[in-house]
């Protein structure tokens, strides 16, 4: 329908503003800094500046992978399977009259997207889709790995502001003003979002329930430790928890609890 229609547009809108950012990030570092290097007598100089291109370059491909999961991830509850039609008894928190169905602890009507989302921590229009217990490791690794792009980034692109002469309007010194400008808009975004996020991972808590907690009071029941609390978003395989594969721990329908108390409820 009409809704469908513009979540997919935004969708597309955000593919296409990230991947020319990615793109335009790319480009002034390469212009700045590398072909510079490459071209210099020194084969240490360049054989390093290759290798700090290639880590930046590698931490943009894994946060475009990431953003990209992130974005075509299925956030929904999976449709119902009551083949009689019979509307289930209203249960309070455990029933959306939205939706005109059951849901499981945790999940939340997205008024966005006209749909719940298990464990929802926000509508997020910068990847065009809710976040969710589908796609929260995916988000995460997208912040993080961004900030690490960043960085690299901004470290290429200063040492290339700092050495080179070339001072024309099209030059490689404005070219790396760019770059620059770039790298600290992505890096002061992504490292608040992420200094936020590992917080709320920590503690095993939505952005939502966090706001719950300090508005109306409770006891955070989903808090099982810091170590299991991150392992519920990133799995028990160490290896792969930095890479956009899916490693979330259950399937967004059952949370272990601490069994200390009870979550205050929207």
């Amino acid at each position: 329908g009409l809704l469908g229609a513009a979540l997919a547009c935004n969708k597309c809108v955000c593919v296409c503003l990230v991947t020319t950012a990615a793109c335009c990030g790319v480009y002034c570092t390469g212009r700045a800094f590398l072909a510079p290097a490459l071209s210099a007598a020194s084969l240490v100089g360049a054989c390093f500046a290759a290798a700090l291109f290639a880590a930046g370059a590698a931490a943009l491909c894994l946060a475009y992978a990431s953003f990209l999961r992130c974005c075509f991830a299925r956030a929904n509850l999976r449709p119902a399977t009551d083949a009689t039609g019979v509307v289930p008894e209203d249960t309070g928190e455990c029933f959306c009259r939205k939706c005109n169905r059951r849901r499981p602890p945790r999940a939340h009507h997205c008024s966005v997207c006209g749909h719940c989302t298990p464990k929802m921590d926000h509508h997020c229009i910068y990847v065009g889709n809710c976040v969710g217990f589908n796609n929260y490791k995916f988000f995460l690794l997208m912040l993080f790995w961004t900030a690490v792009a960043s960085l690299l980034g901004l470290a290429c692109n200063g040492i290339a502001f700092l050495m080179t002469e070339d001072h024309s309007i099209f030059g490689q010194k404005l070219t790396a003003v760019g770059g620059l400008a770039l790298s600290f808009i992505f890096l002061g975004s992504a490292t608040s979002l992420l200094c936020m996020h590992s917080y709320l991972t920590a503690r095993n808590l939505s952005t939502i329930e966090w706001l719950m907690l300090r508005h109306a009071g409770g006891i955070n029941i989903y808090d099982l430790g810091v170590v299991t609390n991150i392992k519920q978003v990133f799995g028990g395989r160490l290896w792969l928890w930095l890479v956009p594969v899916a490693t979330s721990c259950g399937d967004g329908t059952f949370y272990p609890t601490n069994s200390l108390g009870a979550m205050p409820q929207p």
